[in-house]
């Protein structure tokens, strides 16, 4: 997975992979968690072509491949046909937020100990134990 973080940060640092502007300060290209792995990007057709061909070059070298019935891509502020496009493009069903990941909602705001108490909740269970 280093192999693919570092392409797609070089990518991005060549303009490859156009950043969403909240970010682009932290220079934030993607998140990887274990066997996930989330890519942001401006919906735009040069960052798409870029992000599927780093990662059929990463799935080449590592015979690790994105499996795209179990892959989302969130797309927002755009026309329906290009939303068409992006969906063909890349094989990826829609996604829609609010979505759960690692049991906290992913939203566009910022996150409130509310949205966290199930993740503290269990992280107290396991200290206590």
């Amino acid at each position: 997975m280093e192999v693919l973080s570092g392409s797609l940060q070089a990518a991005s640092d060549k303009n490859l992979i156009a950043p969403i502007n909240k970010c682009k300060a932290l220079r934030l290209t993607h998140l990887a968690f274990a066997d996930n792995l989330m890519i942001f990007s401006k919906t735009d057709g040069p960052s798409i072509d870029s992000i599927m061909l780093w990662l059929n070059l990463f799935a080449s070298m590592s015979s690790l491949r994105i499996n795209p019935r179990k892959s989302l891509i969130f797309l927002s502020g755009i026309l329906d046909a290009s939303k068409v496009y992006f969906l063909e493009k890349t094989g990826f069903d829609l996604g829609s937020l609010p979505v759960r990941y690692l049991g906290l909602p992913l939203i566009p705001t910022k996150l409130s100990a509310h949205h966290c108490s199930p993740i503290l909740d269990l992280i107290r269970k396991r200290h206590q134990s």
